[in-house]
């Protein structure tokens, strides 16, 4: 099923035959979770620096393009009927909670870049995010990135997440049910180690995959809660 959808991939730099589909998959998966350099996964996998850069760049487009064609945001009856019993009691008209996700960057050479990369809350440069969960911890919104200097505010104002939902419905931000789902996205070491220039390039499709991979995890919230 793998080599059917990716035997059109349009690589990086040029089409690499050394290395299987598989382990091409697996080595951007491990470059993700442990944030490796390149030259160790160079080692591991028996390929150039330049091999490794060609994968990661190649899968990391691949599959953002793959999963954006996904329409995250569940129906309002879906989102009511896998969430917790208690919650959907108390709270029925909850269709999502939100948080910013700050994820640190390299301090760029630009001055411009660095103003808009610098975040007072963290003191240092980032990039951030708005996520979105369902009240049954499905991931259903990641936004754009932006520079850490950007507000929440200003992000959620931006990203008209509202537009989304429906007559009625509420949303939920900065409350511990997403903090734990942006704790199991930042299992992907990737996004709590600086990135550097090329990875900040691709920190929005970076962060978008990080977090649609939690989504094939163990829901982390109980039916019953």
């Amino acid at each position: 099923m793998m080599q059917m959808f990716t035997s059109t991939l349009y690589y990086y730099n040029k089409k690499v035959q050394c290395l299987s589909v598989p382990d091409q998959f697996f080595l951007t998966l491990i470059k993700l979770r442990q944030h490796k350099i390149k030259f160790e996964l160079s080692r591991m996998f028996c390929v150039s620096e330049s091999t490794v850069t060609n994968i990661f760049v190649t899968w990391v487009n691949f599959m953002n393009v793959q999963w954006r064609e996904i329409d995250l945001f569940p129906s309002r009856d879906l989102v009511k009927y896998f969430a917790p019993s208690d919650f959907k009691q108390k709270f029925p008209t909850t269709r999502i909670f939100i948080d910013g996700v700050e994820c640190p960057v390299k301090k760029p050479s630009a001055p411009r870049a660095q103003q808009s990369t610098f975040s007072t809350y963290k003191n240092r440069n980032t990039v951030k995010n708005l996520v979105g969960c369902t009240p049954g911890a499905l991931v259903s919104y990641i936004s754009p990135r932006y520079g850490g200097s950007v507000s929440d505010r200003q992000i959620i104002e931006r990203s008209h997440i509202q537009i989304s939902c429906d007559p009625g419905d509420s949303i939920m931000a900065d409350k511990g049910h997403i903090e734990r789902i942006i704790g199991l996205g930042k299992t992907y070491k990737i996004l709590t180690q600086p990135m550097t220039g090329p990875e900040t390039n691709l920190s929005s499709e970076i962060i978008f995959i990080c977090y649609m991979l939690c989504n094939f995890r163990s829901s982390i919230v109980s039916k019953m809660a």
